[in-house]
């Protein structure tokens, strides 16, 4: 077979076949593989980048060794590619960041590089200064505290040189649309750029619109709204869009019992095509209202080594919303219940439903909580387990902690579950269950879903506790589901 000629070679090293999160290692496994770099090129790369290790375990080290262990080691090789990925995806084209690796050597693509992430860590110190000032003036959890603590720990511990690729910080508030590949001081950067796209949006709309929407939304689910990971800009675009269509002002929220009948007749007269026409054209209108240019939004970096793939802009946001909305929508309309898409902030509790609140607790402080996890570690016996968590953990969130914290196995959850009471078990089962409750509404019952996929362990256990239960207490605990009951702090 023929080697390729030079263009065919230049045609095929193109960024679309191209890894843009390990982009250096990437572009060296192509040009290899297209002939572009001979196996003696290879080997005098691989000698650079172990002279590379050499050199940055002995700074490391302050010059005291040549050796580290070998995670260690690992974690440096890793933040030498993460800061050469930095330079070399500024070229415009694939060849012309080869030409630089060939022709300067890793160690000055390497300097080069930590220069550009010292200056994407100015930039991204900056960004999030200005967020803050413009921070949402609400109570969810999740949210202050990602602002107050979890990115001021980033700023406070990232190591640009020895663990440029870790993202150093425990997010808690989920950003509507995410990219989790992404890592280091690159991720923090867009995971801000999006945010302030959210929270600009987001502003857009009084306080009190917001409050009242996010009340409203915790009463529908029956969730405590100030504990959830909810994603707030996905809350109140949704809204914003069915308000529009409702015919409301542009800078209102809330949607009356009214509109929402009135909603449900407009939709169910139309197709799916046709309702994916009415909520695109109320998404255009949210693109230009109130007067906001598309540069405020479309955040997409100047700079090309400023993240691997573009930042969201608002357009983009919406059009992802749309395609979560319509299967929502359609299945809502199907089974007459509206008002788990759209969110009716008049709402109140029905004069003969039962309301039953839930006193959460204080959640501990983290010296306390480690202490019981360790206790719990500790003890080999799972009725033993069970009596440690339910007697010292006194709010919901301590005890999703718990659940997710990987302290207890297979039979331990049953022994755990066993001791809690229908209030409880209808708390957890409507965290288990939130998608299948936001669509089925009332009809939402704890049947088993064939080939029902969960991300912990403990959800998988749950609903086997759940559906093994006698059906007196099964039917209890489903009432408890649709009625009123809330957690409050």
């Amino acid at each position: 077979m023929n080697r390729p000629s030079d263009l065919e070679k230049h045609r095929y090293l193109d960024k679309r076949r191209l890894d843009s999160h390990h982009f250096t290692l990437s572009l060296l496994q192509n040009a290899h593989r297209l002939g572009l770099i001979d196996k003696a090129g290879m080997d005098s790369i691989q000698s650079q980048v172990m002279d590379l290790l050499a050199a940055a375990i002995r700074l490391y080290t302050r010059g005291e060794s040549t050796s580290v262990k070998n995670e260690t080691a690992q974690g440096i090789m890793l933040s030498l590619f993460y800061a050469m990925d930095a330079c070399l995806r500024s070229p415009g084209h694939p060849d012309e960041a080869l030409e630089q690796l060939q022709a300067r050597g890793l160690a000055s693509i390497h300097s080069q590089g930590l220069a550009i992430l010292e200056s994407c860590l100015l930039d991204t110190r900056r960004i999030y200064e200005n967020l803050l000032q413009q921070r949402l003036k609400v109570a969810n959890l999740a949210y202050q505290s990602t602002l107050e603590e979890a990115l001021p720990d980033f700023f406070n511990h990232y190591d640009v040189r020895f663990a440029a690729h870790e993202t150093m910080a425990s997010i808690d508030y989920p950003l509507f649309l995410d990219d989790m590949k992404v890592s280091g001081v690159f991720y923090i950067r867009k995971y801000l750029q999006t945010l302030t796209v959210e929270n600009s949006f987001c502003r857009r709309y009084s306080t009190k619109e917001v409050k009242n929407l996010l009340t409203a939304y915790g009463r529908t689910y029956r969730i405590n709204i100030n504990e959830a990971l909810i994603n707030i800009f996905e809350i109140v675009a949704t809204n914003a869009m069915f308000s529009l269509l409702a015919g409301n002002p542009a800078q209102q929220l809330s949607i009356s019992k009214a509109q929402l009948e009135s909603l449900y007749q407009v939709l169910s007269a139309a197709d799916e095509s046709g309702r994916l026409e009415m909520l695109g054209a109320q998404a255009e209108l949210l693109l230009v209202w109130p007067g906001a240019s598309q540069d405020d939004y479309n955040l997409t970096p100047d700079e090309p080594w400023a993240a691997p793939v573009p930042v969201p802009g608002l357009k983009q946001l919406l059009e992802h919303l749309l395609t979560l909305i319509m299967p929502r929508l359609n299945r809502a309309l199907e089974f007459g219940n509206l008002e788990n898409v759209v969110i009716v902030s008049s709402k109140a509790a029905a004069p003969d439903a039962p309301r039953i609140v839930f006193n959460a607790g204080i959640k501990m402080d983290d010296d306390s909580f480690r202490e019981l996890i360790g206790d719990i570690m500790a003890c080999r016996d799972g009725a033993q387990k069970a009596a440690l968590i339910t007697g010292r953990s006194q709010s919901l969130a301590d005890f999703i902690d718990i659940l997710e914290a990987d302290c207890l196995f297979e039979g331990e959850y049953q022994a755990l579950y066993a001791r809690l009471g229908e209030m409880e078990l209808a708390l957890l089962a409507r965290i288990l269950f939130v998608e299948e409750i936001r669509s089925d509404g009332e009809g939402f019952c704890l049947r088993p879903e064939a080939g029902q996929a969960f991300d912990y362990p403990w959800q998988a256990e749950l609903s086997f506790f759940l559906q093994n239960l006698p059906a007196h207490r099964i039917k209890l605990i489903e009432h408890l589901i649709h009625s009123s009951l809330e957690t409050e702090i």
